[in-house]
C-alpha cells in the first residue's frame, strides 16, 4: 500500500511544478498578521512558472582580505519581470556577510521591467569564502504602510509569496592581511609641497588676512582600501601663533580611501590678523590598513608655507628707553616709545638705520644694541648709528644707554695733515645711486704729483638730502654732522665762489658726527671775502657716515645710500 501512495505523491509533486503561478497561491497559508507564508521554490521553477530571469546567478567577489573595512568592489545583479503582472522582490538569507544598496528591500518590478540589486562586503570581516542568497517574490502585491520611494513600501500585503532558495551564490578568495606584502599600499598624492604665497594687508587698522585654500587629491591605486590620517607639524617654526594657522578637512579623524578611488583633502592657511613673517609647517599623511598598521603603513610629508606682510613689509619697533638720549631713524623721524612713531613698517629687503644721540655725550653713551631681545653688541655701531640690513622678519630694536663717555669712541688720530699750499681746481664725476653727479673738487698733489681729491661738505650734504644717508651740517666752533636729518641749504652748494687754483690751509676745528669727534682730514679754502669752506676726502666721509663709497672699472667712483 505504501508504494502506490509514494508513487501518487511523486506524480502530484511533478504536476505542481508545472502549474502556473496562481496555482502556487493555493499552497500559501496566512499568519496572524495577514501576511502569507511564502512557498519555497527553486530558481528554475521561478524562471518557468513566475517568468522571472536572473542573469548570471553567480557573484564572484575575487580576493578579500579579512579586515574591518570593506575590501571588495560592489557587484550588481539584475532581476527581470517577463510576466504580464507586477511582482515585488527582495533578497533574504545569507550569513550577513553581504549587504547592499536596497538589496534587502522588496522593490516593485513592473511587467517587462528590470531591477538592479547591488551587493558588497559588510563592515565586519567575513568568516568563509562562499554564501548564498534567497529571493522573496510577491506576485501581484498590494502595498500598505509608509511610502518611501515610488517603487518601495515599508511592507507589502496580500499577493502570493514565493521564496526562491539559493537564487544566487557568492564566492570569494578569503585571505588574511598577514598575506599582504609589506608596503603593499599604493597611492599617489597630487602635491609635493604647498606654498600659499604672500598675504599682504595694510599695517594700520584691524586688517585680517584672507584664508588661503589648496586641494590635495589622494588616490588609492592598490587593491585594498586604506585609512588616511593627516597631521600638521609646525614644531620647527618659532612663531607663537604657528599652531593656529594651517588646518585640513581630515582634522584629528581619519578618512577611508577605497581601492581605485580618490578623495580630496582641503588644506588652508587660516585667516587672522597675524603679524608679518613666514610660517612654515609640514603636512604629514599616513595611510595604513587598520588591522595591519604596524606592517602596512606609508607616510608622506608635504611642506607648507605662507608669508604674511603688512604694506609689503615687516614691523619694526623701537623699544629704547629715551631717558638718556634720542633714537631716530635716518629719515630724521623720532622713534622714541612716546613719540607715537616707534612702530612702523620696513619694506621687505630694505634697510633701516637708527641714529642714537645721547643728551650729554660726556655723561652717557650707547653700551649695547639688542635685536628681538638678544644682545648683538656695539661692534657694528658706527658713530652712534646702527643699520639693520636686508629686512625679512619683524624686529624690535633697543639701544641701551649707560653712564659715562663712550670708552670705545673713535678719537682723532694724529695724522700727517696738509701744511698748506696750493689746491688745484678739478672736477669729479660720481654715480650717486646710479645717477651721475659732477662735483667741483680741489686736489692736493703728493711728492710724485698724484692727485687726492677733496669735496665740499655742503655739496655732499645737498646731493644726499632726501636719501637714507642724508645729514645736517652745523657750526658752533666745530663742524657738526647729524645723520638722519634733512639738510638745510645755505645757497653755497654745488658751486664755488672762486675759480682756478686756490691756496688752502689744514682744518683746525674738530668735526663731530652725532656728538662724537671723528678722525676726518679736512682742508679749508677761503673766498675773497674771507668765507671758509671745508673740503673732505669723499671716502673718509663715507666711512664716517656709514655710506658706501667705492670704485669700479665699470662705474668709476660711486655712492650707494641703501
Amino acid at each position: 500500500m505504501k508504494k502506490p501512495i509514494s508513487l501518487f505523491l511523486m506524480i502530484l509533486t511533478l504536476c505542481l511544478g508545472l502549474l502556473p503561478a496562481a496555482a502556487f497561491a493555493a499552497g500559501n497559508s496566512y499568519g496572524s498578521d495577514g501576511e502569507s507564508t511564502p512557498v519555497n521554490i527553486s530558481a528554475s521553477q521561478a524562471e518557468s512558472q513566475l517568468e522571472l530571469s536572473f542573469g548570471s546567478r553567480h557573484i564572484d567577489l575575487g580576493t578579500i582580505y579579512q579586515m574591518k573595512m570593506p575590501s571588495a568592489d560592489a557587484r550588481t545583479v539584475t532581476v527581470t519581470n517577463n510576466s504580464s503582472v507586477e511582482v515585488a522582490a527582495g533578497f533574504q538569507g545569507g550569513t550577513g556577510v553581504l549587504s547592499g544598496n536596497e538589496a534587502s528591500k522588496v522593490l516593485l518590478i513592473k511587467p517587462g521591467e528590470s531591477r538592479d540589486y547591488t551587493f558588497k562586503i559588510n563592515g565586519e570581516s567575513p568568516k568563509k569564502g562562499s554564501d548564498t542568497l534567497d529571493l522573496l517574490v510577491i506576485v501581484e502585491p498590494k502595498e500598505e504602510g509608509r511610502w518611501v520611494t515610488p517603487t518601495y513600501y515599508e511592507s507589502w500585503t496580500s499577493g502570493d509569496r514565493y521564496l526562491i532558495e539559493e537564487a544566487y551564490t557568492v564566492s570569494y578568495d578569503l585571505r588574511s592581511l598577514a598575506d599582504a606584502e609589506e608596503g603593499d599600499i599604493d597611492w599617489t598624492i597630487s602635491a609635493s609641497s604647498i606654498d600659499f604665497g604672500v598675504s599682504d594687508v595694510p599695517f594700520e587698522g584691524a586688517s585680517f588676512h584672507k584664508a588661503e585654500k589648496e586641494t590635495i587629491t589622494i588616490t588609492n591605486q592598490g587593491s585594498l582600501p586604506f585609512r588616511l590620517e593627516a597631521e600638521v607639524d609646525t614644531s620647527a617654526c618659532e612663531r607663537k601663533d604657528k599652531d593656529r594657522i594651517f588646518k585640513t578637512t581630515v582634522g584629528s579623524d581619519y578618512r577611508v580611501v577605497e581601492a581605485g578611488k580618490s578623495i580630496e583633502v582641503i588644506v588652508w592657511a587660516d585667516s587672522g590678523s597675524w603679524s608679518p613673517g613666514v610660517v612654515e609647517g609640514v603636512l604629514k599623511f599616513t595611510a595604513y590598513y587598520p588591522d595591519s598598521k604596524e606592517q602596512n603603513t606609508v607616510t608622506a610629508h608635504i611642506p607648507l608655507s605662507i608669508k604674511y606682510l603688512n604694506d609689503g613689509g615687516y614691523r619694526i619697533i623701537n623699544g629704547s628707553d629715551n631717558s638718556y638720549g634720542t633714537v631716530k631713524t635716518s629719515d630724521g623721524v623720532a622713534r622714541d616709545p612716546y613719540s607715537g612713531n616707534n612702530r612702523f613698517v620696513a619694506k621687505e629687503g630694505s634697510s633701516v638705520t637708527f641714529v642714537m644721540t645721547p643728551y650729554d655725550p660726556a655723561a652717557y653713551h650707547v653700551s649695547d644694541i639688542k635685536l628681538n631681545g638678544e644682545s648683538v653688541g656695539t661692534g657694528d655701531l658706527v658713530n652712534n648709528t646702527y643699520t639693520i640690513s636686508d629686512i625679512r622678519e619683524n624686529y624690535e630694536f633697543e639701544a641701551v644707554f649707560a653712564p659715562g663717555a663712550d670708552p670705545n669712541a673713535q678719537q682723532p688720530q694724529p695724522t700727517e695733515q696738509p701744511t698748506g699750499g696750493t689746491a688745484y681746481a678739478s672736477t669729479q664725476n660720481v654715480l650717486v645711486d646710479g645717477k651721475a653727479v659732477e662735483f667741483q673738487c680741489y686736489a692736493l698733489k703728493d711728492e710724485k704729483g698724484n692727485d687726492t681729491n677733496y669735496v665740499k661738505l655742503r655739496d655732499v650734504a645737498q646731493i644726499l638730502n632726501g636719501t637714507a644717508a642724508q645729514f645736517q651740517v652745523g657750526w658752533d666752533g666745530a663742524v657738526n654732522i647729524e645723520t638722519g636729518k634733512g639738510y638745510t641749504s645755505n645757497g653755497s652748494e654745488m658751486k664755488t665762489p672762486f675759480s682756478g687754483n686756490r691756496a688752502y690751509s689744514p682744518a683746525t676745528a674738530p668735526t663731530n658726527v652725532n656728538g662724537q669727534t671723528a678722525a676726518l682730514e679736512a682742508i679749508v679754502l677761503l673766498d675773497d671775502k674771507g668765507g671758509a669752506y671745508n673740503y673732505y676726502k669723499l671716502r673718509d666721509l663715507g666711512a664716517a657716515l656709514n655710506v658706501k663709497v667705492d670704485w669700479s672699472e665699470e662705474k668709476g667712483i660711486f655712492i650707494e645710500t641703501e
